[in-house]
Parts: structure tokens; C-alpha cells; sequence
């Protein structure tokens, strides 16, 4: 297994809306902050995305599809300085069919929106994966697979057929992926993190090694040397690189699939504990508590109660 799809594989879809926005005249929605992911693909006409993270308008046209990762909030607009109106507002109007309208007079744009929503963890991933905002076109040829998924994203968006929720949650794991291979293949530096690793020919024969067995019991030397590098030029790269030290990437991994595994409640804690490398449970309940901020027995009880699983509600 490659090691994009071992992380993606930790990344688990709580749920997901979608819409369609028909939007006429001279019109603006502010969407406010939120700690779910969200897109908008013009499926016709064009319109400007104003986020806080750009200094300048983005213009989007048909076919041209974003992604938000981060908090912040962001407008669409017809042109970059039309006036807003809050997005709740307009989503009040969702008819049966998921259809939405502002303005008047001649239609200029049509767009899906979507609004993903994610156990907790998953977006903190997804955000050292991506920038806070992604653009691109579905005109360029290697977005095919995007674009069929968008396709019929857009037809399940508005369907009231059984499993239709199912379907889109399974498309949007599709966008998420051909996002990320997106900006990996650009040119230019990434920023610290997860993106940045994987980039990193050196650096991704050891995340590859680290993720295909977190058990080991992993040392910054023998990290190194898959690396082929020195421990101190190893060191120093990867914290530049990842925004954190090796070892404390390896901890917060192996803490990461402790939390998955705890959600089987059949598994018993000292089994948890060897899976990621821990052969006593006193040690394995110090590190989870230390990184997780809960005991592994509290965490999984808060999974049990159905409170590890918060929803936003904004939009």
C-alpha cells in the first residue's frame, strides 16, 4: 500500500451536504468560519471566490472546481466587491431537490457546493495534505477522473434515491485524493507538513517505511539511514520539512491508529498497545493520554457515548 492511501485509509467521513446554486444578476454569499471541508465547482457562467488566505480575488469559470480546508471564511460572489448576504440565508430556501437561488434577472452562474464533515483528527491530516484553498480546472486532461466524479456528484446531490448520501460520501473521497495529487505535482515548495514528506524522495522511503509497520520500535538513527542521510541531517530535514521532529511524528501516527483501533470495542487495550508498539500498557496509556489528551479507556467510552464524533454546524 502506497503511503497516501495508508494515511487516507485514517481519514473517516462523518457525513456531507450538498446543494445547487443558481445565481442570477449581481449576488455575493459569505460563508462563515467552519471546521468542515468545503468545495464548489462552477458547473456554468463564473464567479469570483474572495478568501481571507488571498490577497486577491479568484476568478472561476466553468469547469474550475476549490477546495477550503482550513476555518477560515470566504465569499462567492459575481464580481469581487457585488455585496454579500450570509449563506444561511440562502440555504434556507433548499428545496426538496437541494436547489438553491440568488439574485435576479439573468442567470450568471450555476454551482454545486458541498460541505464535508469529518471525525475528529481527520481534518488536522487533510490540512497538513492540502493548503488552506485549492483551485483547479477540469479542462486540464489529468483531472478526467475528477471530473466524471464531479459528474455525478452533482446528479446524487440533487437525488432523493436510496444510498445517495452513501454515493457522495464515496465521490468525495475521489475529490479529495485528485486534490491532493494536484499539489503535489506542482511546482515550487510546499509548506511544513504531511504534503511537503511526500514530495521529499528521501524523506517518503522513511514515512512509506514508518507507515508499512508502526510498531517498530523506530530510532532517528536507523530513520536516517533509510533516508541515507546522517542522524543530524536527517533530524534537521524532517523537522523542517514536517513542521516537527521524526520521533514525534512516529508517536503522533502510532497514537493516530490507536484511536481508529479503539473504536473496536471487541479489541482489548493491551492488544491496542502492542499494534502500535508499546508492549507495556502503562507506557501506552502515558503516550495516548500525552498526545490525545484522554486515557485510551476514556477515549474509547467518549466513541461508545458517540461524543468523539462532534458535529459543526455552520456553514
Amino acid at each position: 500500500m502506497d503511503t497516501l492511501t495508508d494515511i487516507l485509509r485514517t481519514i473517516r467521513l462523518r457525513g456531507a451536504i450538498q446543494a445547487r446554486l443558481v445565481a442570477r444578476g449581481r449576488w455575493g454569499i459569505d460563508f462563515a468560519a467552519s471546521t468542515r471541508l468545503r468545495f464548489a465547482l462552477v458547473t456554468d457562467g463564473a464567479c469570483s471566490l474572495v478568501a481571507d488566505t488571498s490577497a486577491e480575488a479568484t476568478r472561476l469559470r466553468r469547469g474550475d472546481c476549490f477546495l477550503l480546508v482550513g476555518p477560515d471564511p470566504f465569499s462567492l460572489r459575481d464580481q469581487p466587491h457585488s455585496p454579500t448576504r450570509p449563506c444561511a440565508e440562502i440555504l434556507d430556501q433548499f428545496t426538496t431537490r437541494r436547489l438553491a437561488e440568488i439574485g435576479h434577472g439573468e442567470e450568471s452562474a450555476q454551482l454545486l457546493l458541498g460541505w464535508f464533515t469529518f471525525e475528529r483528527g481527520s481534518l488536522d491530516i487533510l490540512a497538513s495534505l492540502l493548503p488552506p484553498v485549492t483551485c483547479f480546472s477540469l479542462s486540464q486532461s489529468r483531472f478526467r477522473t475528477t471530473e466524471a466524479a464531479l459528474e455525478l456528484l452533482e446528479l446524487e446531490a440533487t437525488s432523493t434515491a436510496p444510498g445517495a448520501d452513501l454515493i457522495v460520501g464515496r465521490l468525495g473521497d475521489i475529490l479529495l485524493v485528485e486534490a491532493i495529487r494536484a499539489n503535489l505535482a506542482a511546482a515550487g515548495s510546499h509548506r511544513p507538513g504531511l504534503l511537503a514528506l511526500l514530495a521529499d524522495p528521501r524523506l517518503a522511503r522513511t514515512l512509506h517505511a514508518i507507515h508499512g509497520d508502526a510498531s517498530h520500535p523506530w530510532t532517528l538513527g536507523e530513520m536516517a539511514k533509510l533516508a541515507g542521510m546522517s542522524r543530524s541531517a536527517f533530524a534537521a530535514r524532517f523537522r523542517s520539512t514536517a513542521g516537527q521532529p521524526a520521533m514525534d511524528y512516529v508517536l503522533s501516527w502510532r497514537m493516530r491508529l490507536a484511536t481508529l483501533k479503539l473504536q473496536d470495542a471487541n479489541m482489548p487495550l493491551s492488544q491496542v498497545a502492542r499494534s502500535v508498539g508499546y508492549e507495556a500498557d502503562s507506557a501506552f496509556g502515558r503516550a495516548f493520554k500525552r498526545v490525545i489528551g484522554l486515557s485510551p479507556g476514556a477515549y474509547r467510552q467518549t466513541v461508545l457515548d458517540g461524543t468523539a464524533r462532534p458535529w459543526d454546524q455552520t456553514h
